[in-house]
């Protein structure tokens, strides 16, 4: 019970942690015109189209993650009620790793546009990207949560077929 509660915690955390990045990020976006930020060495204001393209993907990206982060949210508290097989805990594993799975792929796809725009600007630079290892990590836990949710789907098929032999 204690790793659960643990989890349940963590999982709160990140989701408040997620909601006050969001939040300023909704704040960050109007003053980016007042601002000098630049993003890829551009100011934003000189931002090409493929850019804003690349930047309303990343944004879905995350919104798409914290939705995932959500229902692993619902998903925590059912376990702390020791529901393990219930259909809710199924769906929300489901739904989380298919949240994970969209949101690790829309950040690949962002770093592939970026890394073939850059081929094709002769500007091709080499690096090691914690970003492009934190979308696989996503792709990897989503897929986790859809296997974790076939499982228990099974388990809870198998139950309620000995429920019924008793």
């Amino acid at each position: 019970m204690k790793a659960e509660k643990l989890f349940k915690t963590l999982v709160d955390s990140i989701f408040i942690l997620q909601i006050v990045g969001f939040l300023t990020l909704i704040v960050a976006i109007p003053t980016m015109y007042l601002t000098s930020i630049n993003f890829e060495n551009v100011s934003v204001i000189k931002w090409p189209f493929l850019l804003w393209i690349l930047a309303f993907i990343y944004v879905f990206s995350y919104v798409l993650f914290i939705v995932g982060v959500f229902y692993l949210k619902k998903l925590s508290k059912e376990l702390l009620k020791e529901k393990y097989f219930s259909n809710y805990v199924i769906q929300n594993s489901i739904r989380t790793g298919k949240m994970f799975i969209v949101s690790g792929c829309l950040m690949i796809l962002v770093f592939l546009i970026q890394f073939v725009s850059r081929l094709t600007n002769y500007s091709l630079r080499l690096a090691y990207s914690t970003e492009f290892i934190f979308a696989l990590f996503i792709i990897a836990i989503g897929l986790f949560f859809l296997i974790q949710g076939k499982i228990l789907n099974k388990g809870n098929q198998l139950k309620q077929e000995n429920d019924l032999t008793i």
